[in-house]
């Protein structure tokens, strides 16, 4: 790449050293000192032949060494003087992909060309101006502040999951401005690539045409292949005349979108409509309920082999079908894809008698249930449970209840709900809605749960103001328990620990416990959200 001038006030690029300009960094600090930003392209305009140098408001300094990305150079640094950084293939300069908008080419003619940081439009967001006097045109790529490579959101995003190697997160949005043509004015699925930045609409037909209808609760099979997810939509794929809500599979790299539902009319009829998708890690086996919608039909759990064929092959599809009383079981698959957690009011084994929304684990092979909603001893419980999530290996299970008597004596005795984790092989509960000294909440864990891979650490939201020691803002916000070193942490900070301004909920942990993605309404996480909707985060765990 050449050599690169770095300058506390002045830095340039010459003609002599590139041709294609590059703006790169995991947190911008070598470009700005606003914290993380990205830049999304807008109008080009006309300047004068005249040589435009390039500006930079700050560079931090760590004593003699610059900051920029992730990497520390150890260079005399004076401010007001230039400092030479070769690197020629920006190897050392930007080992982490860029938060910036995409790279820009334009010819350098023969004199300077430079670049300018500043505010522009004055929404307290650092922006970049390009300029060339070759060719007499500048670009202006505004700031977003919001981690992402364009402008933020124009209306509010939901339910993340992550892939287990933590590159693809998964969410539906209402927004229309995440991709160029959104025009569908539905909720759509997209994929956000957090390796190149880039982010794509998932919930389309195999030839990239919208969604003539809402799509929503995606999920991402854990090697990142698949995206799965329910749409009212009728243009996906052909064929689809039920008028009712089907379970789709995308093909992420190949784009291919599939009907995984088209089974479910010979078990439920071809009015039902089928929801709440989950997928195995190999995006190979796909788990979903399907029911009518009304008090005719049963409630249907259906687990598909992706990719067989059921005139040839009627065992592809495994059909549970006695979960009457629950409209959405949110079903969960296994990572190894041998065990389905779902929610069921109906009793599926002899000593089921309370009567309450229980969870259970079915064996994807021989459709053997068990019931891990009860007390330690295998008797029933006292209230509803549901909301489960599973580890890889399908042997721990998170899942929320209000019921007291989930452990031995009156351990249990805060009267909100709670989280707990059963360990099917041993037949332990272990409470994960703990504060960070291991004490009791005093409010409502919400409907919601997530465990990583190893059932090690499991994530739920509360507004309860005890969770740890320095919550103050009295939102909802997302906790991480660790089962094993028995502690609990705030997920839903800002990057600088800010307690959010507005709740936060549906955290996802990823499969090996370091971050978790939520959703939340705070507005003060990031530098430039200004919204006023749900948006997607991610943070990063100590």
């Amino acid at each position: 790449m050449g050599t690169l001038v770095l300058n506390h006030f002045l830095p340039r690029v010459l003609t002599s050293w590139i041709t294609t300009l590059r703006v790169t960094g995991r947190d911008a600090a070598n470009a700005v000192k606003f914290g993380p930003q990205d830049f999304a392209p807008a109008a080009t305009i006309t300047i004068a032949d005249v040589p435009v140098e390039v500006v930079l408001p700050e560079i931090e300094y760590l004593g003699n060494g610059i900051l920029i990305g992730s990497f520390s150079l150890a260079v005399t640094v004076v401010p007001g003087e230039s400092t030479v950084i070769t690197d020629p293939d920006w190897a050392d300069i930007a080992p982490i992909p860029a938060q910036f908008a995409p790279a820009q080419n334009f010819g350098v003619g023969t004199a300077p060309f430079g670049l300018i940081a500043g505010d522009f439009n004055n929404d307290n967001v650092p922006d970049l101006a390009v300029a060339n006097n070759g060719s007499n045109d500048v670009s202006i790529l505004l700031g977003t502040g919001d981690g992402a490579s364009g402008a933020q959101a124009d209306q509010a995003s939901r339910l993340p999951s992550i892939s287990d190697d933590n590159r693809f997160v998964v969410f539906e949005s209402d927004a229309t401005n995440l991709m160029p043509g959104d025009t569908n004015g539905a909720t759509d699925i997209f994929l956000h690539d957090r390796t190149t930045g880039a982010v794509t609409r998932v919930s389309v037909d195999s030839a990239g045409a919208q969604a003539d209808g809402p799509s929503s609760r995606p999920r991402i099979s854990g090697n990142g292949s698949v995206v799965v997810f329910q749409s009212e939509a009728t243009n996906l794929v052909a064929g689809d005349a039920n008028g009712k809500a089907d379970v789709f599979a995308y093909g992420v790299g190949t784009g291919q979108v599939s009907r995984v539902s088209q089974g479910a009319a010979a078990f439920v009829g071809d009015d039902a409509e089928s929801l709440s998708p989950d997928v195995s890690d190999d995006g190979d086996i796909i788990c979903y309920i399907s029911h009518r919608g009304d008090d005719a039909g049963p409630i249907r759990l259906l687990v598909y082999h992706r990719g067989a064929d059921l005139t040839t092959d009627p065992s592809a599809l495994f059909v549970v079908t006695d979960l009457e009383g629950v409209a959405d079981a949110l079903p969960r698959i296994s990572g190894d894809g041998s065990t389905v957690a779902f929610t069921s009011s109906s009793p599926l084994g002899g000593n089921d008698n309370n009567g309450r929304d229980d969870v259970y684990v079915m064996d994807s092979t021989s459709g053997d249930f068990t019931r891990v909603s009860v007390h330690f001893d295998g008797s029933d419980t006292t209230e509803d449970s549901g909301a489960a999530s599973i580890s890889t290996d399908g042997n721990l299970v998170a899942f929320a209840t209000s019921a007291t008597n989930m452990l031995d004596g009156s351990a249990d005795n805060n009267n909100v709900r709670d989280v707990y984790v059963q360990n099917i092989a041993n037949q332990t509960n272990t409470r994960a809605s703990l504060s960070s000294n291991g004490g009791q909440i005093l409010q409502d864990a919400a409907l919601e749960t997530s465990i990583s891979g190893d059932g090690r650490f499991v994530t739920f939201s509360t507004a309860a103001a005890g969770a740890v020691g320095d919550d103050t803002n009295g939102e909802q916000d997302v906790f991480l328990r660790d089962l094993t070193a028995e502690t609990t942490l705030r997920a839903s900070l800002g990057s600088l620990s800010e307690q959010g301004n507005g709740p936060s909920r549906n955290g996802f942990v990823s499969n090996d416990g370091s971050l978790v993605v939520f959703e939340s309404e705070a507005s003060n996480f990031v530098i430039g959200d200004t919204n006023s909707v749900s948006d997607i985060f991610r943070r990063t765990l100590p």
